[in-house]
């Protein structure tokens, strides 16, 4: 979904994560994303998960 996002700093990219349930290791994956998107000089995202 990253790869996706435009480097235009006039929006706020968003990605929708759906889960069943509960995450392991939130940190460890908010730093992957953190990192993935500061070396791709993009915006950071708004994330919004929804566990079923």
């Amino acid at each position: 979904a990253m790869k996706m996002f435009s480097k235009s700093l006039s929006s706020v990219p968003q990605i929708f994560l759906i889960t069943d349930g509960s995450v392991k290791d939130e940190k460890n994956i908010c730093h992957v994303v953190q990192n993935h998107i500061r070396s791709m000089g993009l915006n950071s995202p708004r994330i919004s998960t929804f566990g079923i």
